[in-house]
């Protein structure tokens, strides 16, 4: 898990102004089903937090999951069609939280 924050972070400066990793645990899981020769679906979830190394209110610094699932369908050889939908939450270092869903439509060919 690299650059928290969406910001190129991957540590901040500690109160002498040292720069100081922040605990990070996180992962992902995913399972790909073939339902038959032209349908596949991919469902995803992963979850990530950053914990609160500065003695701040909050006991972490950020939380966030995410899940997505899809199908696919395989038209011929290199041409596929999916619909997706995902999913995302987070808590940031104030308590605040936020989620949203989209749902897209995917248009592929693979040469």
């Amino acid at each position: 898990m690299v650059s928290f924050g969406g910001s190129g972070w991957d540590a901040i400066p500690d109160l002498n102004g040292n720069l100081e990793a922040l605990p990070v645990w996180g992962g992902y899981i995913g399972y790909q089903h073939y339902w038959n020769v032209h349908l596949s679906s991919t469902f995803v979830y992963g979850y990530a937090e950053i914990l609160n190394a500065l003695d701040q209110p909050t006991n972490f610094l950020f939380t966030g999951s995410y899940a997505s699932g899809n199908v696919y369908w395989h038209i011929v050889g290199p041409l596929n069609f999916a619909l997706e939908v995902i999913y995302g939450n987070r808590t940031d270092e104030f308590g605040r939280f936020g989620q949203d869903i989209k749902a897209q439509f995917v248009f592929e060919y693979n040469f």
